[in-house]
């Protein structure tokens, strides 16, 4: 490798780039996301949203919701259960029969 004094070039080449359509796109995802969420029951949507979009762990969110934490897993897993076939169009193309999730591991049921 070299050393450049092309700086400009070079931030080019480590900045990403996308279309003028992505922040569009990205508030049409946000809003189907929102209105798919809103068909949930509060309860599993409040557990959802704690662990799977703001990231808390488990024992967390059962102390924010004031459950045990076998209720959030469980409302949890409901949640993306009802959740899914509301939003699998949202997925980007390619990854329709990726059937492997966070939580599984190839080969289990």
């Amino acid at each position: 490798t070299t050393l450049t004094d092309d700086s400009t070039r070079l931030e080019a080449l480590l900045e990403p780039h996308e279309s003028a359509a992505v922040p569009a796109e990205r508030r049409d995802l946000h809003r189907e996301l929102l209105a798919a969420l809103a068909q949930l029951p509060v309860e599993q949507r409040a557990a959802l949203v704690l662990v799977d979009m703001q990231g808390y762990p488990v024992a967390e969110a059962a102390r924010v919701l004031d459950v045990p934490v076998g209720t959030v897993k469980s409302r949890c897993a409901r949640g993306r259960a009802r959740l899914l076939p509301m939003i699998t169009h949202l997925r980007p193309e390619g990854t329709e029969g990726d059937q492997e999730g966070r939580n599984r591991t190839r080969g289990t049921a």
